[in-house]
């Protein structure tokens, strides 16, 4: 794959994953999960729009910009501090259709790490770190999706540790 059939492959992939998040934090009912999946849909919109430019660029110049990609989303380390010392917003009731939607979006977020990462290492050097870039960000989307799975389905695990043993 070369670098334009790179960047139009995740153009393709991130408008997807935008439409899958705008359905659903239409079909979510509880706020936080209206809350992740806003977030998440426009920080997938963000990527689109970022991408776009990137194939612009690439195209008159034949070169990338790695510099200039931003998040909305707090790195895993940030998440990880503010939710172990807040009660999440879920309250004590989740319903299943919220899990299955979590679940879905972390099949999707790792379906995208795995595309980035294999990007990354395949491409140019400059034009692999691009899409390192994407790959960290999406690392730290699977992170947050995994923590609102953990603590909407009560498993006793929090970013996949085991909080406790009975």
């Amino acid at each position: 794959m070369n670098v334009e059939e790179a960047i139009k492959t995740a153009i393709d992939f991130e408008k997807r994953i935008w439409k899958a998040y705008q359905k659903a934090e239409d079909e979510v009912t509880g706020e936080a999960g209206k809350r992740i999946f806003g977030l998440l849909a426009q920080e997938e919109k963000g990527h689109v729009e970022y991408l776009e430019s990137q194939l612009a660029m690439w195209k008159a110049t034949k070169k990338v910009d790695a510099e200039k990609l931003t998040t909305a989303v707090p790195s895993r380390e940030i998440v990880r501090e503010k939710m172990a010392s807040v009660e999440s917003s879920l309250g004590g009731k989740t319903q299943a259709s919220e899990v299955e939607l979590l679940q879905r979006a972390l099949a999707t977020e790792r379906e995208a790490t795995e595309l980035y990462r294999n990007m990354a290492q395949t491409l140019p050097q400059e034009e692999g770190r691009l899409f390192g870039r994407f790959l960290e960000i999406e690392e730290d989307h699977t992170a947050i999706v995994q923590a609102e799975i953990d603590y909407a389905s009560r498993t006793g695990n929090w970013f996949d540790i085991q909080e406790f043993t009975v």
